[in-house]
Protein backbone atom coordinates (compact mmCIF):
# COMPACT_ATOMS: atom_id res chain seq x y z
CA UNK A 1 0.00 0.00 0.00
CA UNK A 2 2.57 2.53 0.82
CA UNK A 3 4.48 2.11 -2.66
CA UNK A 4 0.86 2.85 -4.01
CA UNK A 5 1.09 5.83 -2.55
CA UNK A 6 4.83 6.86 -3.45
CA UNK A 7 3.93 5.76 -6.97
CA UNK A 8 0.89 8.13 -7.09
CA UNK A 9 2.46 10.76 -5.33
CA UNK A 10 5.17 10.76 -8.32
CA UNK A 11 2.82 10.03 -11.07
CA UNK A 12 0.82 13.32 -10.05
CA UNK A 13 3.96 15.19 -9.26
CA UNK A 14 5.77 14.33 -13.01
CA UNK A 15 2.07 15.83 -14.30
CA UNK A 16 2.52 18.32 -12.19
CA UNK A 17 5.93 19.28 -13.86
CA UNK A 18 5.24 18.66 -17.38
CA UNK A 19 2.22 20.90 -17.40
CA UNK A 20 3.59 23.95 -15.52
CA UNK A 21 6.11 23.22 -17.97
CA UNK A 22 3.83 24.05 -21.11
CA UNK A 23 1.74 26.78 -19.43
CA UNK A 24 3.92 29.52 -21.23
CA UNK A 25 4.28 27.95 -24.38
CA UNK A 26 0.98 25.94 -25.14
CA UNK A 27 -1.76 29.19 -26.53
CA UNK A 28 -3.59 26.45 -28.86
CA UNK A 29 -4.72 23.13 -29.37
CA UNK A 30 -6.63 20.60 -27.18
CA UNK A 31 -4.13 21.63 -23.88
CA UNK A 32 -4.61 25.30 -24.52
CA UNK A 33 -8.01 25.68 -22.38
CA UNK A 34 -6.97 23.40 -19.69
CA UNK A 35 -3.51 25.23 -19.41
CA UNK A 36 -5.47 28.94 -19.52
CA UNK A 37 -7.46 27.89 -16.53
CA UNK A 38 -5.46 25.37 -14.70
CA UNK A 39 -1.68 26.38 -15.44
CA UNK A 40 -1.19 28.84 -12.98
CA UNK A 41 -2.40 26.51 -10.61
CA UNK A 42 0.40 23.91 -11.40
CA UNK A 43 3.02 26.89 -11.76
CA UNK A 44 2.17 27.56 -8.00
CA UNK A 45 2.23 23.51 -7.19
CA UNK A 46 5.60 23.30 -9.02
CA UNK A 47 6.55 26.39 -6.58
CA UNK A 48 6.57 28.75 -9.70
CA UNK A 49 5.44 31.65 -8.05
CA UNK A 50 7.43 33.70 -9.98
CA UNK A 51 6.35 32.77 -13.34
CA UNK A 52 2.73 33.07 -12.47
CA UNK A 53 3.66 37.42 -11.41
CA UNK A 54 5.10 37.44 -15.20
CA UNK A 55 2.62 35.68 -16.46
CA UNK A 56 -0.45 37.26 -15.45
CA UNK A 57 0.28 40.32 -16.17
CA UNK A 58 1.00 39.42 -19.94
CA UNK A 59 -1.66 41.53 -22.28
CA UNK A 60 -1.31 38.52 -24.34
CA UNK A 61 -1.69 35.93 -22.11
CA UNK A 62 -4.81 38.06 -20.93
CA UNK A 63 -6.10 38.16 -24.57
CA UNK A 64 -6.21 34.35 -24.89
CA UNK A 65 -6.97 33.56 -21.56
CA UNK A 66 -10.45 35.83 -22.55
CA UNK A 67 -11.04 34.37 -26.23
CA UNK A 68 -10.33 30.93 -24.81
CA UNK A 69 -12.57 30.84 -21.42
CA UNK A 70 -15.87 31.78 -20.78
CA UNK A 71 -16.60 32.72 -16.88
CA UNK A 72 -16.07 31.84 -14.66
CA UNK A 73 -13.50 31.17 -15.47
CA UNK A 74 -12.50 33.98 -17.69
CA UNK A 75 -12.02 37.46 -16.06
CA UNK A 76 -12.71 35.40 -12.46
CA UNK A 77 -10.45 32.95 -12.41
CA UNK A 78 -7.70 35.11 -13.11
CA UNK A 79 -8.86 37.04 -9.55
CA UNK A 80 -8.54 33.78 -8.03
CA UNK A 81 -5.28 33.01 -9.74
CA UNK A 82 -3.86 36.54 -8.36
CA UNK A 83 -4.99 35.87 -4.89
CA UNK A 84 -3.62 32.09 -5.23
CA UNK A 85 -0.34 33.91 -6.19
CA UNK A 86 -0.27 36.46 -3.87
CA UNK A 87 -0.33 34.15 -0.85
CA UNK A 88 2.72 32.36 -1.66
CA UNK A 89 4.88 35.62 -3.35
CA UNK A 90 4.96 39.39 -2.28
CA UNK A 91 4.70 41.26 -5.37
CA UNK A 92 8.25 42.37 -6.45
CA UNK A 93 8.04 45.29 -8.87
CA UNK A 94 5.91 48.73 -9.57
CA UNK A 95 4.48 47.27 -13.16
CA UNK A 96 3.33 44.08 -11.40
CA UNK A 97 1.55 45.83 -8.41
CA UNK A 98 0.05 48.03 -10.93
CA UNK A 99 -1.76 44.93 -12.74
CA UNK A 100 -2.56 43.64 -9.47
CA UNK A 101 -4.42 46.27 -8.48
CA UNK A 102 -6.24 46.25 -11.80
CA UNK A 103 -8.05 43.37 -11.74
CA UNK A 104 -8.32 42.99 -8.07
CA UNK A 105 -10.12 46.83 -8.53
CA UNK A 106 -12.17 46.14 -11.50
CA UNK A 107 -12.92 42.75 -10.56
CA UNK A 108 -16.57 42.92 -10.07
CA UNK A 109 -17.27 44.50 -13.35
CA UNK A 110 -15.10 42.86 -15.88
CA UNK A 111 -17.14 39.94 -16.44
CA UNK A 112 -20.50 41.93 -17.66
CA UNK A 113 -17.68 43.73 -20.36
CA UNK A 114 -16.42 40.82 -21.47
CA UNK A 115 -18.75 39.98 -23.52
CA UNK A 116 -17.28 40.57 -27.67
CA UNK A 117 -13.57 40.51 -26.52
CA UNK A 118 -12.81 37.82 -28.65
CA UNK A 119 -12.95 40.43 -31.32
CA UNK A 120 -10.23 42.51 -29.39
CA UNK A 121 -12.65 45.47 -29.79
CA UNK A 122 -14.30 45.35 -26.55
CA UNK A 123 -14.39 47.16 -23.66
CA UNK A 124 -12.38 45.22 -21.46
CA UNK A 125 -9.97 45.35 -24.17
CA UNK A 126 -9.50 49.09 -24.65
CA UNK A 127 -9.89 49.21 -20.87
CA UNK A 128 -6.81 46.72 -20.73
CA UNK A 129 -4.88 48.75 -23.38
CA UNK A 130 -5.50 52.14 -21.87
CA UNK A 131 -3.84 50.92 -18.67
CA UNK A 132 -1.24 49.00 -20.41
CA UNK A 133 0.26 52.42 -21.80
CA UNK A 134 -0.38 54.16 -18.62
CA UNK A 135 1.54 52.17 -16.71
CA UNK A 136 4.19 52.50 -19.63
CA UNK A 137 4.36 56.30 -19.05
CA UNK A 138 4.51 55.87 -15.09
CA UNK A 139 7.45 53.41 -15.47
CA UNK A 140 10.43 55.05 -13.22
Amino acid sequence: MAREKSESRYAVSSAHRYLASQVETVRSGPLAPYLLRRGIEHLLEVGRPDTTLTLLPRFDYLMDRLRTLPNPDGVLGLGEDWRATLRLSPIPDHATRLWESFYREREHILPSTSCGEATGAGPLTRSCMSFRQGCMKSRP
